[in-house]
């Protein structure tokens, strides 16, 4: 009998039933047993009544290899790892399965391809968890202050035993130095590496608020019993308190919400305020030490000279006390003088006439004196009537210029005379010639200021006069 010959197969692999009738038509059987595991020669066994011999037969059965592969080396979670290797280190090809995972460990199966005499195989993949990193800010710090990003309390909560690094950019490729002293604000990055090398990156934002600034403005001179506005410019973010001090009082100012804060003060003396302290709603600051000072000026009271007599449109020289070199002068009324802005002017007039002298230094800061002129001789009859109100008084009961009254020159009858502050409330009133007004309103004595006067009078000439205008009260 001759029978076709069967391929050899891998060792396991299903081997198909002989067949029991030779290529030349003679039936009968086969022995032993197929075995897949071994390679065997099988023996036909022609049956009865065939004039036929025995033959054999040999299937070959190839080993199975198994395929080996390099151990990959542990990775840590999250991090890339390479493709495994679809052909293993003794030649066989196939494909893995699952798909690879970088997150948690994972056993790959190796699933030879078709047509090669190899066992399935398996590779573990460890993959270890990335350590745990807690980062808490630091406290911020004020001016010229440094924060320690390496203190233990920044990363309290994170895995133990990490090792620490710092660093400038979120790659970690530019160190920090000196992270024990960081002076400059900003994002930092804190990398925390585990026993195993895997490591972890943290963003640490460190707070280095400027101190609060303020210049303190507004000395200069001012006249005795004046007061002056100071002003406080500030910088850094509102609220902010304010402590300044006058040499012997200290002031707090708390809850300032703007930049600039002004406030009066009426020194009796020279006096130098200063700055101790700003603070604003994250930092304190004492050292700024802005200072200003103020100059008081003090104040000359006013007196009367000896009166002078004159005669009737003849000149006469006047002459007021010389204060300063820069004083100014202002003789009212003005009628009579041929220059009412100095301090000698030359009488040409033919009445008697009361002049108010105010007499203003550079600083502003002003005197009034009085002069009275009289006539040699009787008013003849016939002059023309007038009546002039000063421009300024002094009502500090010292005897000179207590009261605003209008001057009459040969007024019959005064109508009235009405003072007013600047709100338009009337403060005195009069029809009394030369009864005047003393700056007392309600018991309480007016502030310096300019009021505002109006008056009707009638002249020993029946001239009818109606005027108003303003005068400044000095203290």
């Amino acid at each position: 009998p001759t029978f076709t010959a069967v391929a050899d197969i891998c060792s396991g692999a299903t081997l198909v039933a002989l067949p029991t009738t030779s290529n030349n038509g003679i039936t009968g059987t086969w022995s032993p047993a197929l075995n897949n595991a071994v390679t065997t020669t099988y023996t036909f066994t022609p049956n009865a009544g065939q004039c036929a011999t025995a033959t054999t037969l040999t299937i070959n059965v190839n080993p199975a290899v198994t395929p080996t592969f390099t151990a990959v080396a542990d990775i840590c979670s999250g991090a890339a790892s390479a493709a495994l290797p679809t052909t293993s280190n003794n030649g066989i090809t196939g494909i893995w399965t699952p798909a690879l995972n970088n997150t948690a460990t994972t056993t790959y199966t190796f699933t030879p391809d078709a047509g090669q005499c190899a066992t399935t195989t398996t590779l573990t993949l460890n993959v270890t968890a990335a350590p745990n990193l807690l980062v808490t800010n630091p406290a911020a710090v004020c001016g010229t202050g440094t924060v320690d990003i390496t203190a233990a309390s920044l990363t309290n909560g994170s895995t133990p035993g990490l090792t620490y690094t710092y660093w400038r950019n979120a790659v970690t490729t530019v160190a920090l130095v000196n992270p024990a002293s960081v002076a400059v604000g900003g994002t930092y990055y804190i990398k925390g590496t585990s026993a195993s090398g895997c490591s972890i990156i943290k963003p640490v934002l460190v707070t280095i608020n400027p101190l609060p600034t303020a210049i303190l403005s507004g000395g200069g001179t001012i006249c005795e019993r004046t007061a002056k506005t100071m002003t406080v410019t500030m910088a850094g973010t509102a609220p902010f308190k304010l402590v300044y001090t006058d040499g012997t009082n200290s002031f707090t100012v708390n809850s300032i919400n703007s930049n600039t804060y002004q406030f009066t003060v009426a020194p009796v003396a020279n006096t130098t305020y200063t700055i101790v302290s700003i603070s604003d709603a994250t930092c304190s600051n004492t050292g700024n030490g802005s200072s200003t000072t103020i100059n008081v000026e003090p104040a000359i009271d006013g007196i009367r000279y000896p009166g002078v007599l004159a005669t009737a449109n003849v000149p006469e020289q006047l002459t007021a006390r010389i204060l300063g070199n820069d004083y100014t002068y202002n003789w009212t009324p003005a009628a009579g003088l041929n220059n009412p802005s100095i301090n000698n002017p030359v009488f040409t007039y033919d009445r008697q006439t009361e002049y108010l002298i105010g007499m203003t230094s550079g600083s502003g800061c002003i005197t009034v004196d009085t002069l009275l002129v009289k006539m040699l001789v009787d008013i003849p009859t016939g002059l023309e009537s007038d009546i002039f109100v000063p421009k300024a008084w002094s009502p500090n009961n010292d005897g000179h210029n207590d009261k605003l009254f209008p001057i009459p020159v040969n007024i019959k009858e005064l109508i009235y005379f009405r003072i007013f502050n600047r709100w338009g409330q009337l403060v005195f009133e009069t029809n009394i010639l030369r009864n005047g007004w003393d700056g007392i309103f309600h018991g309480q004595p007016q502030v310096m200021d300019t009021y505002t006067w109006t008056l009707e009078a009638i002249g020993e000439d029946g001239k009818y006069y109606k005027r108003s205008g303003n005068s400044v009260l000095i203290r």
